[in-house]
């Protein structure tokens, strides 16, 4: 039971450095972030704007 836990703990710590690179890499392009949306321990979503006012999303996923 205790080497799952340790999984899924890595798991959101590399989700985490994954979003946050995605994130870095949408500010370098000056889009708008709308909302982040943790699914689980390996899977978000973050919704933009782009330039021409459209939402679209990046789907994050890590596996664990």
């Amino acid at each position: 039971m205790r080497s799952i836990r340790v999984r899924k703990v890595q798991a959101v710590y590399h989700l985490e450095i994954a979003v946050n690179d995605l994130l870095v890499d949408l500010e370098r392009q000056n889009k708008k972030i709308k909302s982040i949306q943790f699914v689980d321990e390996c899977v978000a979503f973050v919704v933009y704007e782009t330039d021409s006012d459209l939402t679209e999303f990046n789907k994050v996923e890590v596996s664990g």
